[in-house]
């Protein structure tokens, strides 16, 4: 019984903060041959965002370019001012991107691009369009001086390989 009243409450309670609107941008990209490509991530925000984390599928024989460690690289704009980008490989095509602040402070600004993904492809991938899929997107939003979840997604972008 107590367990089902603070339920309701806490559901009460997250109807009382509402978030505004807060868009995940990413959009199709082409492909030239023998050239590069890179998925540009980007934020439309009301609110303060102070997070972000979200899962990447890629298409088979698509992966993220890797720098000399090993590591997936990502090139952040000046909206990602001292906050950081982490890219893990979690398995297969999948990559989990989690963007956060160890100060929780807010991303700069309120629209356009946070950071770019390199990709690179094998020669088995060929001339057509393939999708690659966001999900769990969450932002971490700053509401009455709390962070709170906001889930904004899933979302899909066309690359176009010519």
């Amino acid at each position: 019984m107590i367990r089902q009243m603070i339920t309701a409450l806490l559901c009460l309670m997250s109807m009382a903060v509402s978030a505004g609107d807060n868009l995940f941008v990413a959009e199709d990209v082409v492909w030239a041959k023998d050239g590069q490509c890179e998925l540009v991530i980007g934020l439309t925000n009301e609110d303060d965002v102070s997070g972000m984390q979200f899962d990447l599928y890629l298409p088979d024989g698509i992966t993220i370019q890797k720098n000399e460690r090993g590591r997936e690289v990502t090139q952040t704009t000046e909206r990602l001012d001292k906050v950081s980008v982490i890219c893990k490989h979690l398995e297969g095509n999948r990559y989990r991107f989690v963007i956060f602040s160890m100060r929780a402070k807010p991303l700069a600004g309120n629209s356009g691009a946070l950071f770019s993904i390199p990709l690179e492809k094998t020669d088995a991938v060929k001339k057509g369009d393939y999708v690659a899929r966001f999900t769990g997107i969450n932002l971490s939003v700053v509401l009455d001086n709390k962070n709170t979840n906001c889930v904004v997604g899933p979302h899909e972008l066309k690359i176009k390989v010519k």
